[in-house]
């Protein structure tokens, strides 16, 4: 097909047993079609991270985990739709990612889009906010956008409907919206002083487990509501 590009990163989810339209997949597996035509035949990706929550959400309806992985795709179509997902003819499963390794993604990929490293408020769509200071705070409001704070006693929120606040920090702690998700990280501190993570979880905001534009934090493997001071 003319206009087609040769290889290029891209992301995809799937069902919980590695399935997509009847295909089942595996990481490390490569596969063709003879055709691709955007909704039509070939292989679907997205070159936006977190686009691919628009078509496998973190949970299916029979709340399994749904999968994600980041894939090499050649034969690309030069077709696109919703400004990110894209088909191709050929598909490589290079390594499965989850939650926050979504999240980690979509800062990376902001950033190489955007001339601006360092904006630690935004508003705008799928767009991101990122902070590594200590007791600093990340706040984002846009739409399927991301929040990420590593920073000591740090705090990281979201506003915008399906974002993502990730917040990795020791004593750290998270809040976002009904519908979104948060992940924290907890640390322990070993017998030489060292600290060091022991756990790392994501939760949805649904309102009830979860409350929305509440901070959280991670203790004992358990999401805790934390203050905001």
């Amino acid at each position: 097909m003319e206009g087609e590009k040769n290889k290029m990163k891209g992301y995809k989810g799937f069902n919980p047993d590695w399935t997509c339209r009847d295909k089942q997949y595996r990481v490390g597996g490569t596969y063709e079609e003879e055709t691709a035509e955007m909704c039509t035949s070939g292989m679907h990706f997205c070159e936006y991270p977190l686009a691919v929550l628009d078509y496998y959400p973190p949970i299916d309806s029979n709340m399994k985990l749904n999968k994600f992985a980041v894939v090499e795709a050649d034969g690309v179509s030069p077709e696109k739709a919703d400004e990110t997902k894209r088909v191709c003819k050929k598909l490589k499963l290079q390594a499965e990612l989850n939650l926050a390794g979504l999240a980690k993604a979509a800062v990376e990929y902001i950033r190489e889009q955007t001339d601006s490293d360092n904006a630690k408020f935004a508003t705008g769509y799928r767009s991101v906010s990122t902070n590594t200071g200590d007791q600093s705070v990340s706040t984002n409001t846009g739409y399927q956008s991301v929040s990420t704070n590593t920073g000591y006693q740090s705090v990281a929120k979201v506003e915008g409907f399906e974002s993502i606040a990730l917040a990795t920090g020791y004593k750290s702690a998270a809040a976002a919206s009904l519908g979104s998700w948060i992940i924290l990280a907890e640390w322990m501190e070993n017998k030489k002083g060292e600290y060091h993570i022991i756990d790392v979880k994501s939760a949805r905001v649904d309102g009830d487990r979860i409350k929305p534009d509440t901070l959280y934090r991670l203790e004992k493997g358990e999401f805790v509501e934390a203050s905001d001071e």
